[in-house]
């Protein structure tokens, strides 16, 4: 079975690739994107259904969806900023014993990063091991 070759630009690129090898199986092989738009690669065991089965899933395709890898992304990067607002509303302890106020601020600065970065290595211990 030659390659099917539909007309769509706007696409998810993983998300649709994990469409097509869902509904495909091992008749799928791959896909690839170019000027002609989208290019389904199937395997010669690939049935004429499987074409149609193909083309109708580019067709339909919303480039908005994600996959699960790429809303979990994006959950953790809104949790990030999440937080990243909250230590911009914590108040630093006052007892830095620096003198001036530009050394306060930029000590200041230092202690919101400092917890950001905790939060995050504690984040990413949890949520990633090794």
């Amino acid at each position: 079975m030659p390659d099917v070759i539909v007309e769509k630009y706007e696409i998810n690129f993983r998300a649709l690739h994990e469409e097509l090898a869902a509904a495909l199986g091992a008749v799928f092989t791959g896909m690839s994107t170019g000027r002609s738009g989208v290019t389904v690669h199937l395997t010669d065991r690939a049935a004429a259904e499987d074409s149609i089965t193909a083309v109708r899933i580019v067709q339909l395709h919303d480039p908005l969806a994600l996959t699960g890898e790429q809303e979990a992304f994006a959950t953790d990067e809104a949790e990030i900023e999440r937080l990243r607002i909250d230590y911009a509303r914590f108040e630093a302890p006052k007892d830095f014993g620096v003198p001036g106020e530009l050394l306060y601020r930029l000590a200041e600065q230092v202690y919101y990063l400092r917890a950001e970065v905790d939060w995050l290595r504690r984040f990413i211990k949890e949520t990633r091991p090794l």
